[in-house]
């Protein structure tokens, strides 16, 4: 039985999946605290399965790009499971897991950076799996838009509302994904790290006393702890 995760966006979202089979998917709002929420909701979802932490065979987890916070929650939590229970541990992109779930095959996934930016990243499907024809990047949404080929691309990801009419004023040949699949779903992720997706696009830790450590999340963006620790270098500071 494997536990999927992600904590990427303000919906957590956590299933378990057995020879093939969803036997649970859970969602939890933004209105619910991450940190609080995640061990809980997984221990009510296994006792509802008749099972214990001792029943799982393996872990996924959501590696953002996505909420600082969030993504850190899930990872040191899937870390932390996968130590203690000695479980192989996968972890894949939010994006890659939102093309997946799109219902499309050849998807732009887009996120908020704020201060005018966006996350952004290109996938299409390629036989069973999924190439990144774009991975993971943060630029303007002008440099997004100049970059767009000229192709039906769907649209998802927690931004892509928000993005969508500027986006399809510059390329009015993209379509917007259905709203219910704009956030990560664990029961998507768990499926990617069943073997659809090639190994350049995911992380896994397929051994006992691997290094969980090679398991990161995928900021692409500074905190702004660290822009400050990085202007004050640059101004020759020392405190």
């Amino acid at each position: 039985m494997i536990l999927g995760l992600d904590t990427s966006t303000s919906r957590l979202s956590v299933a378990l999946r057995s020879d093939g089979q969803t036997l649970a998917v859970r969602t939890l709002g933004s209105e619910r605290r991450h940190n609080e929420t995640l061990l809980p909701l997984l221990d009510q979802m296994l006792r509802e399965q008749g099972r214990t932490p001792s029943a799982l065979t393996g872990l996924a987890v959501g590696l953002g790009p996505g909420s600082f916070t969030g993504v850190r929650i899930g990872i040191a939590t899937a870390q932390g499971l996968a130590q203690a229970l000695g479980l192989p541990l996968a972890g894949i992109s939010s994006f890659l897991i939102l093309a997946a779930g799109s219902g499309h095959d050849e998807v732009l996934v887009v996120g908020d950076a704020l201060q005018n930016m966006v996350y952004a990243a290109q996938y299409a499907r390629l036989g069973p799996g999924w190439e990144a024809v774009r991975p993971e990047r943060l630029l303007s949404l002008t440099a997004l838009i100049d970059e767009l080929p000229q192709t039906p691309l769907a649209v998802t990801g927690p931004a892509a509302a928000a993005f969508f009419p500027a986006l399809s004023a510059a390329r009015p040949e993209l379509r917007l994904a259905a709203a219910e699949r704009h956030l990560p779903d664990a029961d998507v992720l768990i499926q990617l790290a069943e073997g659809a997706v090639p190994s350049t696009l995911a992380v896994h830790l397929p051994e006992r006393g691997m290094d969980w450590e090679a398991i990161q999340p995928i900021y692409l963006r500074r905190t702004q702890a660290e822009e400050v620790r990085a202007r004050r270098e640059a101004a020759g500071e020392t405190r």
